[in-house]
């Protein structure tokens, strides 16, 4: 899972902005790297979700988000 991970930080890193991509950008990476986790997850049988569940909507919707009053 972290050669997975590794893999797609490395294809959204490429660019201009040098290794990794801009702070701006820290939560849409983060989103697509949990997919790939969770797909290498279910494929390696160690994921509890089933295969429907772990899309990329589900996971968005389960990721934390700050909310400052």
């Amino acid at each position: 899972m972290f050669m997975v991970a590794a893999r797609r930080l490395g294809e959204l890193s490429q660019g201009e902005n040098g290794l990794l991509p801009a702070v701006t950008e820290l939560r849409d990476v983060a989103l697509e790297i949990a997919v790939v986790v969770a797909a290498q997850a279910q494929a390696e049988g160690l994921a509890t979700a089933a295969p429907e569940e772990l899309t990329r909507e589900s996971i968005a919707q389960s990721m934390w988000q700050a909310v400052y009053n």
